[in-house]
């Protein structure tokens, strides 16, 4: 104990000692190192909770930054940032582990025909979130890395070609659960771009594949999946008259994905071009067409590609061609309308179906009543063939939005509202409403200011009752130039499907996939500023909800409590941070994760040159 307490008093004697002038670059023989800075700090930390054992230390933790060159900048560059226990150092918010890692990243034959770039990360026992929509994201805990390479050729009166390589993989554990969640993916890619007589070429291969786990706590069983894709594509793209231009081009995909009970496989071409004029300054026109030979496998590709898992649309004998016309034109005192015609045509899941449109907007900004308003009105009518096994069936869509904002002396008040009825999917067979609205007001009075706010949000698939998502949000806060404290409220109801970074909507319903969501958080904050150079602050939150699949119904609760302290003198900084993290899960047979961890400290900022 006498050696460790020697030698973070030696530590703190260095931190303390001024830093003698230091030249503004380093050299070392074709080497030069262009800047090396960062902090030094140690401290005083320690850590309990019902997952761990009572742990006090004395430590050092800090990071740095390094920069540089060989022989010339333009030749080969580098850039390293290594970090030490900088979570626990930092007392972040929802942060409980001490992580570390380092990032590196270097770039070749810049400006040359030839370049070229090397990035890498990695990042030891960090925090990180899983989401659920419209509650904060639970806290979870792991390692990560990823690998970037990237190479050009750029070749004078010769298609360019650049080549690029991902790998990135992670790992982590949600707190108050024995579930993991791990994902691996890596992608490889060529693009190339050539302008021969005025027309634009473009050329793309892709191919990509990943693999992750799912954790079990929103389901009776983890499950895992792997997937595979290959794709190309040509474009080429040409000005026309009228100040407009043309472009049209062709995508192939080939995807596989596979896990326990299930096997997705399916080849995708897609088809497009686009036609734009601008006859006036105030007419604009534009045209273009989609065709998609297999809109099942497209659908489930899009799937697959954000880490949904399951058996979703036989892709057999489904196609989607899309037609849109619209012209727009503007009016005087910042009024433009527009029309909008179209045709779709698709075949799915053994049904055709067909939808023709038409309609027409407005838009409109300016002063209203002393304030700023702007807004949009437009109503498109589909009249659609097949649809729930009807001939004919017809639907009026409607969009509307506004945005208002007006001053009344020192006050502020700022409001927003969209709403949009009917409007069609990537399947004409679903429709989707959605509306929001929000509302701030800014007052100061002596010498306090005031805020509050709101926000409301509602969306859902028409022909599916049950499938609306709802959230709404509640905050202000009260603040003078010392002082700050601020409260909030949010809750959130809807229906989602599982991936790896957690909960997300779906885009088209999924049967058997969806998962049932609802949740309430509370949260407070408060800060201060009582002399120069130092800064209190503090934060609680409170999270709670539950979640339904088709095989489990489960609960989980979050709670966070935050202090932070903090004093800069010159180069010398003093630190001091508390956080204490409690986060548990019904149904998972698992003990609530109560775990607290403190730190108090000095730093150094060094700046080398």
């Amino acid at each position: 104990m006498r050696g460790r307490t020697t030698a973070v008093r030696l530590v703190l004697m260095g931190l303390l000692l001024p830093v003698l002038p230091a030249a503004a670059q380093y050299q070392f023989g074709d080497t030069q190192f262009s800047k090396l800075n960062g902090i030094l700090g140690a401290g005083y930390s320690g850590a309990f909770g019902n997952e761990e054992t009572s742990s006090h230390t004395l430590g050092l933790n800090g990071s740095a930054s390094l920069a540089g060159f060989y022989y010339n900048p333009n030749f080969l560059s580098f850039s390293l940032t290594p970090y030490y226990d900088e979570n626990r150092a930092n007392s972040d918010y929802r942060s409980v582990d001490n992580s570390s890692g380092v990032a590196f990243s270097s770039a070749v034959f810049t400006g040359s025909h030839f370049p070229g770039a090397v990035s890498y990360t990695r990042d030891y026992n960090s925090s990180g979130t899983f989401a659920i929509p419209g509650t904060p994201n639970l806290t979870t805990h792991g390692n990560a890395q990823n690998l970037g390479v990237s190479w050009g050729v750029n070749l004078p009166d010769l298609p360019t070609l650049s080549t690029f390589y991902n790998r990135s993989s992670s790992s982590a554990s949600l707190y108050g659960t024995d579930a993991t969640t791990d994902s691996a993916s890596q992608i490889f890619g060529l693009r190339s771009l050539y302008n021969l007589d005025g027309f634009q070429l473009n050329a793309t291969y892709n191919h990509a594949g990943s693999h992750s786990e799912l954790p079990a706590f929103l389901q009776t069983q983890a499950e895992s999946s792997s997937s595979t894709s290959d794709g190309y594509s040509f474009g080429v793209s040409h000005r026309l008259p009228f100040n407009g231009g043309a472009s049209a081009g062709y995508n192939h995909s080939d995807f596989n994905a596979e896990s326990s009970g299930y096997n997705e496989s399916g080849s995708v071409n897609n088809a497009f071009g686009t036609v734009t004029l601008n006859p006036t300054v105030k007419l604009g026109l534009i045209g273009n067409v989609n065709y998609v030979d297999n809109l099942a496998a497209n659908l489930t590709e899009t799937l697959v590609n954000s880490g949904v898992q399951g058996q979703f649309f036989n892709s057999s004998g489904s196609h989607s061609l899309d037609m849109n016309a619209m012209a727009t034109y503007k009016l005087p005192a910042n009024v433009s309308v527009d029309g909008v015609v179209g045709r779709r045509d698709q075949s799915f899941l053994g049904q055709t179906y067909a939808s023709t449109m038409f309609g027409g907007g407005v838009t409109t900004s300016g002063t209203f009543l002393g304030g700023m308003a702007s807004g949009v009105f437009r109503l498109v009518d589909y009249r659609s063939s097949g649809v729930a096994g009807s001939p004919n069936t017809s639907a009026l869509s409607l969009i509307a939005s506004g945005n208002y904002s007006r001053d009344f002396g020192r006050s502020r008040f700022t409001g927003n509202l969209s709403y949009s009825q009917n409007q069609q999917t990537l399947l004409i067979s679903y429709l989707t409403s959605f509306y929001s609205y929000g509302a701030a007001v800014y007052r100061p009075f002596w010498k306090l200011r005031w805020t509050g706010a709101f926000t409301g949000t509602h969306s859902g698939f028409v022909q599916q009752a049950g499938s609306s998502n709802n959230s709404q949000s509640f905050s202000t806060g009260l603040g003078s130039r010392h002082l700050t404290f601020g409260a909030g409220y949010s809750n959130s109801t809807g229906i989602g499907v599982l991936t790896p970074t957690g909960v997300a909507p779906p885009p088209v319903p999924i049967p058997g996939q969806q998962i049932l969501f609802g949740g309430k958080t509370y949260n407070f904050t408060v800060g201060s500023s009582p002399i120069r150079r130092l800064t209190l602050s503090g934060s609680y939150s409170d999270s709670h909800g539950n979640t339904t699949s088709s095989t489990l119904a489960s609960s989980y609760q979050t709670k966070s409590l935050n202090a932070l302290v903090q004093y800069h003198f010159r180069q010398m900084g003093f630190t001091a941070g508390y956080n204490r993290l409690q986060q548990g899960f019904g149904q998972t047979g698992v003990k609530p994760f109560d775990g607290t961890t403190f730190y108090v400290g000095v730093n150094r900022w060094f700046d080398f040159f």
